[in-house]
Order: structure tokens, then C-alpha cells, then sequence
């Protein structure tokens, strides 16, 4: 699942970092974002009105879930050249090939019982922090962490200092800079 937080106070969505701990506010600073460990998916929001919130209570902020299967296989907001789970994909006139019902359902079978897009039969869902056991609301935002040294898509430490250009002529994952 891909996850994100929407400010409902200045209507900011805010992708958390590639990085455990490293806190992401909104535009209003209302509310921070940060993954408490982004492998296994458990992400964390603070609200800094309310810092003892707590439980799946709403609040201003918001977790949307987006199924990764919708941006793996396309849908109504892919490009035309998406792989698609149907062999006959619906042809519209604009050029763009829509993800079909039986597609959503395919998608939607194919989710573990658990995940929150089951019960809502839906491939987007909004939910409150706090509300499912992989999201949560925290009184106190991690420490602010050093600017990272990695350019995020190789892993490896590859950025100069200064710069923040990556130290590497090629970067597999990014190709040639």
C-alpha cells in the first residue's frame, strides 16, 4: 500500500520520507508525517494542536491509502501504456485505457482479508491515525534528522556533502547523471 497524509486544515498531502524518523509537515505545520518503520508500513502523524490525540479519532489529518495494484496495473488516472489485467482493456476516445469493474475486482480478490480496501471494496481509503494497527498518532515528533547522504535510490551513500550531487558517474538505479 502507498500512503499519505491529507491536512484537512490547509489541504496539503504530504508523502512521508524514504526515511524511518524523518518527520514531513504539512503547509501549515499543523501536522508532521514519518514512517516509524517504513518497511513493514507503519507510519506515524502528530498534530501539533493536540499532541495527546490518540485512537482512530479523525482530527484534521487523515492516512489515504492508495492499493498498490492500481499503480501497478493502471486505472483511470494511468497512462495508456500501463499493463493492464484485462485483455481488453476499454478504448476511450481521448486515447487512455480505463481499468475495467472486473479488473477492480480481480485487484480487490487478491487482497489480503486484513487490509482495509477489503472491507471497504474500494482501492483508495482514508482512515484516521490510529485507526488500523499499522498507523498511529504520536504526542512527540522524532528529532530532526541530519539532510541524508543517499540519493534515495540506490542506497548508498553517494552524495557529496555540499553538493548533494551524487558522488557516483553512474548510479544504477538512476542511470547517468
Amino acid at each position: 500500500m502507498t500512503k499519505l497524509m491529507f491536512c484537512a486544515e490547509c489541504g496539503d498531502t504530504v508523502a512521508p520520507s524514504h526515511r524511518d524518523l524523518d518527520a514531513r509537515w504539512c503547509r501549515c505545520k499543523r501536522h508532521a508525517v514519518w514512517w516509524r518503520d517504513g518497511r513493514q508500513g507503519l507510519i506515524s502523524v502528530h498534530d501539533r494542536l493536540m499532541p495527546e490525540r490518540n485512537g482512530g479519532d479523525g482530527g484534521k489529518a487523515w492516512i489515504i491509502g492508495i492499493h498498490n495494484g492500481i499503480l501497478l496495473h493502471g486505472g483511470t488516472i494511468a497512462d495508456s501504456h500501463a499493463p493492464k489485467l484485462s485483455k481488453e482493456g476499454t478504448k476511450y476516445l481521448d486515447g487512455n485505457c480505463r481499468t475495467r469493474a472486473e479488473d477492480v475486482e480481480q485487484i480487490l480478490a487478491e487482497t489480503p482479508d486484513s487490509y482495509q480496501f477489503k472491507t471497504a471494496r474500494s482501492l483508495i481509503v482514508r482512515i484516521s491515525p490510529g485507526y488500523s494497527s499499522d498507523s498511529k498518532w504520536e504526542a512527540v515528533v522524532p528529532p530532526e534528522l541530519p539532510p541524508s547522504t543517499d540519493c534515495g535510490k540506490c542506497g548508498a551513500d553517494c552524495r557529496e556533502p555540499l553538493t548533494m550531487f551524487c558522488k557516483h558517474s553512474y548510479c544504477p538505479l538512476r542511470g547517468t547523471r
